[in-house]
């Protein structure tokens, strides 16, 4: 589907009185929605999600520098293959519970200086996760993976940051092992995909 699906950009085309993703002039279906490759709305202001779910075959999205404040649940359905987000340098407050489900791609997730004190990751497919960012949060004091789906490589990388390349060696990452106010890690009802009974 090769064809443009014509949008109207305006400051606000739902009336939520958020500049939405959807809302930036750049997005355009035919360039950003039919591409297997990455694109970019770093540092346009966006304060809402609303059209990142239209990004179906989108491997990379940075959405870095922005004015986020939360991520939502659903935000991101649809995006299956998404393999980087960057979400680096928003005043993010809250993730929603589920807001990462159905990301069963995601390898590179970039969260560096947010707002969070709360890093929720619960409910979410994190099994191919090997490369995590958090640096810059010093506010982030707690982080909850409950009921999330992950293996033991993932688990690492999230606690460690970083991922082991044959070639190279230990890779370092930043993880929530490096942030000094982290007091609380919530792992309950982990579905590890790796471990067999």
């Amino acid at each position: 589907t090769g064809s443009a699906v014509a949008l109207a950009h305006h400051d606000d085309t739902d009336g939520d009185e958020l500049l939405d993703l959807l809302d930036v002039h750049s997005f355009n279906l035919s360039t950003s929605g039919n591409t297997s490759g990455n694109v970019g709305f770093s540092d346009k202001r966006i304060q809402d999600l609303d059209g990142a779910s239209l990004l179906t075959n989108v491997r990379g999205l940075d959405l870095s520098g922005n004015q986020l404040t939360s991520i939502e649940s659903g935000d991101f359905d649809g995006l299956k293959d998404l393999y980087l987000l960057n979400l680096s340098g928003n005043p993010l407050a809250s993730i929603e519970s589920g807001a990462f489900s159905g990301l069963p791609n995601l390898w590179n997730l970039r969260l560096e200086g947010t707002a969070l004190t709360e890093l929720n990751l619960a409910n979410a497919d994190l099994r191919s996760l090997g490369w995590v960012l958090f640096s810059d949060n010093d506010s982030l004091r707690s982080v909850s993976v409950k009921n999330a789906v992950m293996n033991q490589r993932s688990f690492r990388t999230l606690v460690y940051g970083g991922h082991f390349d044959v070639g190279i060696g230990f890779v370092p990452g930043f993880g929530i092992a490096h942030l000094e106010g982290i007091n609380e890690l919530d792992g309950s009802g982990i579905d590890f995909t790796d471990i067999t009974d």
